[in-house]
């Protein structure tokens, strides 16, 4: 496979712009659910971090500018759990 050429890449700029896009217009990612287990669940002052699983995927959402106080304080990892966002 060949090293493609400069003008082939993308600027991180361009596709956070592309991205930010495809949800502000695609009809299917107007508001967003998914199931999936908790694992790696960080309580941070803040931000929140963690990841969701399933048996064939694996994704880190985080959840900013959302304080610990506001979480259950019983929330753990290898929870199942049915997050949706907008």
């Amino acid at each position: 496979m060949a090293t493609p050429d400069a003008s082939e890449y993308l600027s991180v700029s361009m596709l956070n712009r592309y991205i930010k896009r495809k949800f502000d217009f695609d009809p299917y990612l107007k508001q967003v659910f998914v199931a999936g287990e908790v694992s790696n669940f960080r309580l941070r002052p803040a931000h929140q971090y963690f990841s969701l699983k399933d048996e064939h995927a694996r994704s880190a959402p985080s959840c900013l500018n959302q304080p610990s106080k506001s979480w259950p304080s019983s929330w753990r990892t290898a929870w199942r759990c049915w997050p949706w966002g907008v």
